[in-house]
């Protein structure tokens, strides 16, 4: 989300609600929600969610995920 709000910030012209929609594969409509929204996650839980993200990579390079589980 922060990527998405920084592209249009600094760069309105080029990164448009269409452009930022097709590059980050979510709706016009998610990317506007997005732009809008003025949500900020705790540095906890952004901790958190990048200890699950690593050890779902772990997992996958290991061939452990189990089929189905996404990663996120």
């Amino acid at each position: 989300m922060e990527k998405i709000r920084l592209l249009n910030a600094e760069f309105p012209e080029v990164w448009t609600m269409q452009r930022l929609s097709k590059q980050f594969k979510v709706s016009q409509e998610a990317v506007r929600r997005i732009l809008k929204s003025r949500f900020q996650p705790s540095e906890t839980h952004i901790q958190e969610r990048e200890a699950k993200r690593k050890e779902q990579i772990k997992e996958y390079k290991s061939g452990q995920l189990k089929q189905g589980k996404q990663i996120k």
